[in-house]
Order: structure tokens, then sequence, then C-alpha cells
């Protein structure tokens, strides 16, 4: 039998645990790669109410005074909200990423702005939000998007009690926000910056 010295060994045991090394790397870079291709698409109208006067903009200053406003979907709370919000999430990756959960902000239970979404619809399913009494609403999907489709998702949008001063507004930044997996493994994806504008009624004033 031949013989091998413990030199030897420890060199074939440390090539052996930099390949292992350097696989979980690569299977993590992959990862990352095929989650930062998952996109959440929000248009300029994607509030739809039986009211139409309900869907507005919002002009919000960005910085200072003389900084630069953008100009923003939004819905303006009244009593009887019955409106669709609607979304898209596109992969844009090679792979098949899983979608865990949608959180959608100062839409759950416990948020104070008088809307409330309970409701969801992704990938011709519907999904009711938990019952957590967070201010987001959460729903829980654990759904996989194949690589390089796109699906429509759409929120219905209610009222709750809550107040919003008459002329106030609320802008949401980087919602919705989905955990997502990929190659097994997680992390969180959404849009970049503002995206969209809860705007104060006489209706939704915290005086009434």
């Amino acid at each position: 039998m031949a013989w091998i010295s413990r030199r030897s060994t420890r060199a074939f045991a440390g090539a052996g645990a930099a390949l292992v090394l350097g696989g979980a790397a690569l299977w993590s870079v992959s990862s990352a790669t095929a989650r930062s291709g998952l996109e959440v698409l929000v248009g300029s109208a994607p509030f739809e109410c039986v009211d139409p006067e309900a869907v507005t903009t919002n002009d919000l200053q960005l910085g200072s005074d003389d900084g630069v406003a953008v100009t923003l979907p939004a819905l303006s709370v009244t009593r009887n909200l019955d409106c669709r919000f609607t979304f898209i999430v596109h992969n844009t990756s090679n792979v098949d990423v899983k979608v865990k959960s949608v959180d959608i902000q100062l839409a759950g239970p416990g948020n104070g702005t008088g809307v409330q979404i309970g409701t969801l619809e992704f990938n011709g399913n519907t999904f009711r939000a938990l019952d957590n009494q967070e201010a987001d609403a959460r729903f829980e999907i654990n759904d996989s998007l194949p690589a390089g489709e796109a699906a429509r998702v759409t929120a219905m949008v209610g009222s709750m009690p809550g107040c919003l001063g008459a002329g106030g507004s609320q802008s949401m930044v980087n919602s919705p926000s989905l955990r997502i997996s990929a190659l097994g493994l997680g992390g969180d994806v959404s849009p970049r910056g503002p995206v969209y504008s809860l705007m104060g009624t006489a209706e939704s004033s915290c005086e009434n």
C-alpha cells in the first residue's frame, strides 16, 4: 500500500475545504444575482377606484424647499374606499425565484391612516392578510415565479377606523416589499424611493 505523508494528507484536506468554500461562495453569488433580478414595478396609475375622485396625485418635495419635487400617484382617504392597487413582479433572472411574502406599508390592521388591504391576488390565487395587528399588511405567498416571467399583483383597498389630517399626506417608500428566495438563499426586494401617497381629506380627519 502506498504511503502518504501527513503533510500531503493535510494538503488534500485543505484543497477539499477550499473547494467547498469556493463552491459555497459561488452559490451565494448566484443566489444574490438571481434575487437582484426580481423587480417590483409600481406604475404611474396603480389605483383604480369605484369613486374615480379617490384617485389623485401628490407633488412630494425631496430635500429642502428648493429641492426636487416628484409627482406620485395618490389615494384620497375617505370613509368608503373601494379600490384596487395593482403592481407587477418581474423575474428577469435565469432561475425560478420564490416569493415568500408581500408587505404593504400602512395597510395592516394596526395602522392609523384609515386604509386597509385585506386581500391580495398573486398568480391567480387569493391571499388574506395576516391578522397580526401590525401597521403593515403582510401576505404569506410561498409561490415560485419562473425565470423570465412576470406576475400581476392586485390588492383590494378598503377603509378602516383611523385618521389622516385633511390636507396632510403619508408617502410610502420602498413599498410593496417582498421577501424572496433563490437557490435556497433569502433576501428582500422592493421599489426604490417614494412610490405612492395617501392623502388626507375631511372624511379622514382626526377631528371626525
